[in-house]
């Protein structure tokens, strides 16, 4: 692939007609029509530590945030134009552009083909808030960092993003939303590019791998635009072949759209990492970039003016190897013949798209005349009243349909979907019912002594070893009760819960932590009888987790709740989509619900809290039934357990490794008898001796 090794001299680099196509493309790309057209556009692309913030800071005269590892986490989209006139001031307007919506809750943030940016959604018209406005250049490097962290706080679909949560931490690492600065200063030149986040190798914590990939395909979405102008930051000090962005570049065949930017170049320390960038740099032939490469290098020092620093680099090209190159070549080196060449090949790619634009807008234009000729006519003025009632009167009428389960009818399925929401949410707090572990540690130790003495007893043995076997007592593996009622009720969808949240929310009884329990609350009782007070203790800990799943029910209600109400909205106020009321129906009832949901988070937390501190219940009767079964089940396993103990114990001290079947009716009194009780009692939480009841419905909702 050939290119030319310089700009394109026939091209205008200054001029009125380049600034107003220019200005003329960066207005159009700022009424969020985007979507519409396709505008051409400079993406910088790079690698994290790749010189692109100070590439951008070069060209735009701005500083940017810096942090270690990474300093761009979402686009920033810089525009420049000049003032009025020669002496106009420093002026930056800020602008976030809400084009995606976060959702928090998905069961996995990993992006997939159908999900490429995983837990952010794309919405159907995109929002402007003006976030802030400076003629101060020194403070606007903190306003971007906190309008970059208000975009990283995402506070709901409707709510705009703004300073209050300038000092949270942020709630995600990296957003598709859109940091804007519309920058102009006395004759500085119409330039438009867009900073990108540094593809990034890895991230630490597991939690966090999604956003290797979410970042690549946000780059990606970006650099593979038919009108993209791909600057593609290389710094010299790195092996080409280790730039993942390169690779992007390649696998997405954006060659013929990209220019190469070799930065850097002041750190190189071997000869060979020289030699090979200048190598490419130096090409004539076979370039691998349709726009060339370009070499620029910045002030390590980034507090210098942009003046300095232009003046510093200047005087750094005028060393060898650069001093005697050819003047083609010494045509790419530095910021200003990049911001030249940018400006060319963004004037002609706008030039070159115009036809089809203009086309495009004349097609969405009468789409869109189409669309309000067959809207219904305004309301009269002396009519606005009465409408308005009519609208508010429907709405009103139909969401107490919905809510009372009638508004199927009308498409309304909130009642169905929140009963099977409910029907888990049951399902997640009966499946917590605890287990008991039906040994001890000290009875595992004598099994598995046991049959090492028999399988040595079978290896000296003159009895085939078939026959020994046949009768060998197995070390089980299953160490708990069997939960065959936990089957029965098992949620009909997957589990949402995180492993250590199931952890926390299935309880599992020791027989050795019973007893403890039991002796640390002993008042002097008579011995071997269990204590109130444990059993008390014991309840709690069988309720410890119901908080997780009670949590993970309201935010499912929550997203179920403004779906439907955001469903009912558009099907009364559907003939007034276009309008202001539209919007401002939506964002009330979207805060109402918010509100309610929030209060009834509260009280269900409270109520939640004192389930846990003092279950209790008035089936009184039912928890005696239930505890007695499960004590009975219990103990009859452990006794199997305990049988099989003793016959290996037997068979150990035999001869041959085999003696006398055991029966149950051959078992002692169970020392743990007392433990396994309590276990029983406490899950099923039956009235203690305290005066306590104990529930096992679960939170009101159940």
């Amino acid at each position: 692939m050939s290119a030319p090794l310089q700009p394109d001299c026939s091209l205008p680099i200054h001029g009125p007609e380049v600034d107003q196509i220019i200005e003329c493309n960066r207005v159009v790309k700022g009424l969020g029509i985007d979507s519409t057209i396709t505008l051409p556009q400079i993406c910088v692309i790079g690698d994290q530590s790749t010189g692109k913030s100070s590439l951008i800071e070069a060209l735009s005269n701005t500083k940017v945030p810096r942090a270690a590892g990474c300093c761009t986490q979402c686009p920033i989209t810089i525009n420049l134009s000049p003032g009025e006139n020669s002496s106009s001031p420093f002026k930056c307007k800020v602008i976030i552009e809400e084009r995606y919506e976060y959702n928090g809750l998905m069961r996995s943030k990993q992006p997939t083909k159908s999900k490429p940016l995983g837990p952010w959604v794309q919405i159907q018209e995109p929002r402007f808030f003006e976030f802030a406005t400076t003629s101060n250049r020194s403070e606007l490097r903190t306003i971007i960092a906190h309008a970059q962290r208000a975009v990283l706080n995402p506070g709901g679909s409707s709510a705009a993003p703004s300073s209050q949560n300038m000092g949270q931490a942020t709630a995600i690492k990296f957003s598709p939303n859109v940091v804007r600065l519309d920058i102009s200063e006395g004759m500085w030149p119409n330039l438009s590019f867009v900073d990108l986040p540094g593809v990034i190798t890895n991230m630490e914590g597991k939690e966090n791998s999604f956003l290797i990939d979410l970042v690549e395909n946000l780059v990606r979405s970006y650099a593979e635009a038919p009108n993209s102008i791909n600057l593609l930051t290389l710094p010299m000090t790195n092996d080409i072949a280790n730039s993942k962005s390169y690779a992007l570049i390649q696998k997405i065949e954006a060659e013929s759209r990209t220019m190469a930017v070799f930065t850097k170049p002041d750190r190189v320390q071997d000869e060979g990492s020289m030699a090979q960038y200048m190598g490419k740099f130096l090409e004539e032939e076979n370039m691998t970039f349709e726009h060339g490469y370009h070499m620029v290098m910045m002030a390590p020092d980034v507090d210098l003016s942009h003046e300095d620093a232009r003046k510093r680099e200047a005087e750094f090209f005028e060393r060898e190897p650069w001093a005697s190159l050819d003047a083609r070549y010494r045509a790419r080196l530095g910021v200003t013949p990049l911001s030249n060449h940018l400006r060319q090949l963004l004037f002609q790619k706008t030039l070159d798209t115009l036809p089809n634009n203009l086309q495009s807008i004349k097609q969405r234009l009468s789409m869109v005349q189409q669309e309000l000729s067959s809207r219904p006519p305004p309301p009269h003025a002396a009519h606005l009243p009465m409408t308005v009632l009519k609208l508010t009167s429907t709405f009103a009428e139909r969401m107490q349909r919905m809510f009372t389960g009638t508004g199927q009818a009308l498409g309304l399925s909130l009642w169905p979907e929140w009963k099977k929401l409910v029907g888990d949410f049951r399902a997640e707090i009966v499946n917590a019912k605890p287990t008991m572990f039906i040994r001890t540690k000290e009875e595992g130790k004598q099994l598995s002594l046991a049959e090492v003495k028999i399988r040595r007893r079978i290896a000296s043995s003159s009895a085939t070893k078939r026959a020994a076997t046949d009768d060998l007592v197995e070390l089980s593996s299953d160490d708990e009760e069997p939960t065959t009622a936990r089957k029965a009720v098992r949620p009909k969808q997957e589990s949402t819960l995180t492993d250590q949240a199931k952890e926390e929310l299935t309880y599992r009884f020791g027989l050795e932590e019973i007893r403890a329990e039991n002796e640390r609350f002993d008042i002097g009782a008579l011995p071997g009888q269990p204590s109130p007070l444990a059993i008390d203790e014991l309840a709690k800990k069988s309720v410890r987790g119901w908080n997780t799943p009670l949590r993970l029910f309201i935010h499912r209600t929550s997203i179920l709740l403004n779906a439907e109400v955001q469903k009912l909205v558009t099907q009364v106020f559907a003939s007034h989509e276009r309008l202001p009321l539209y919007q401002t129906i939506l964002d009330w009832v979207k805060s109402y619900m918010d509100a309610e949901i929030n209060e009834e988070w509260i009280k269900l937390d409270a109520v939640c809290e004192m389930e846990r501190m003092y279950p209790y219940t008035l089936d009184i009767e039912a928890h005696k039934i239930k505890s007695s079964i499960a004590k009975e089940e219990r103990q009859a396993k452990r006794n199997l357990f305990r049988l099989k103990v003793l016959q290996a114990m037997r068979d150990a001290s035999a001869p041959t490794g085999k003696s006398k079947k055991l029966t149950e009716a051959d078992l002692p009194p169970d020392p743990y008898g007392t433990e396994v009780m309590m276990s029983a009692v406490s899950i099923f939480w039956p009235p203690p001796t305290t005066g306590l009841t104990y529930h096992t419905g679960g939170p009101c909702l159940l």
